[in-house]
């Protein structure tokens, strides 16, 4: 069962770290391993504890973290904190960090137990992520070609570009943003864009997708 859950960790998109009760962390999914490698002048793993490079900030990220580990028992969902590494000078883009306690599985009726550790969070929108086009189609009754037209706007691609891709014309390319439109139930593209953007289906991965640039699916 550990393996199994494991498994559908690293299917997320968002990066998860698993920290015990010592602060050190125990278990990285992919996706957080990703985000490491990549933004490693910002943060990274000293001691096996996550640490970020500018001391202020990492300073509240610890306090955090000790938050997490010695929760308000008489709050439940309660989460710790969260922070914000807004874009740098070198084009490094936002990230943001959400640290919740972990205190295992218990059902509503019951009182929570002891705490095991922590659970940190990692948003980075540097890293583009590719859509489940499994979910997507699901959830809103697309073909293939819908979700590849939803995959290539979720890319910032112009409508020339999406037609060369696709090797058809911009005509159809408009065709498609037309049954679009009314399948998500938007006036314009813009809106289309942001829909898709915050849908689930960006939770998971698709397997085998964004592996020659691996921060495009992490």
């Amino acid at each position: 069962m550990v393996k199994k859950a494991k498994e559908s960790i690293d299917a997320l998109s968002l990066g998860i770290l698993l920290l015990d009760i010592e602060g050190q962390v125990v278990s990285i999914s992919k996706a957080a391993d990703q985000i490491l490698h990549i933004n490693s002048s910002r943060l990274g793993l000293v001691n096996n504890r996550l640490v970020l490079k500018n001391e202020q900030i990492d300073q509240q990220l610890q306090a955090h973290i000790s938050a997490a580990i010695k929760p308000n028992p008489e709050v439940r969902g309660y989460c710790a904190g969260a922070i914000t590494l807004k874009p740098s000078a070198n084009n490094q883009p936002r990230m943001e960090l959400l640290i919740s306690p972990f205190n295992g599985t218990y059902s509503i009726s019951d009182p929570p137990v002891e705490p095991l550790g922590a659970l940190v969070f990692l948003k980075d929108y540097g890293n583009q992520v590719a859509l489940s086009a499994k979910i997507l189609s699901e959830l809103y009754d697309l073909t293939s070609t819908e979700v590849e037209v939803c995959q290539a706007m979720l890319e910032n691609r112009n409508t020339q570009e999406i037609a060369d891709r696709m090797s058809v014309s911009t005509d159809a390319v408009r065709y498609h943003y037309k049954n679009l439109f009314k399948k998500f139930g938007v006036r314009r593209q813009c809106e289309l864009v942001q829909l898709i953007a915050r849908s689930v289906a960006g939770i998971t991965c698709d397997e085998g997708r964004g592996q020659e640039k691996p921060s495009k699916c992490i």
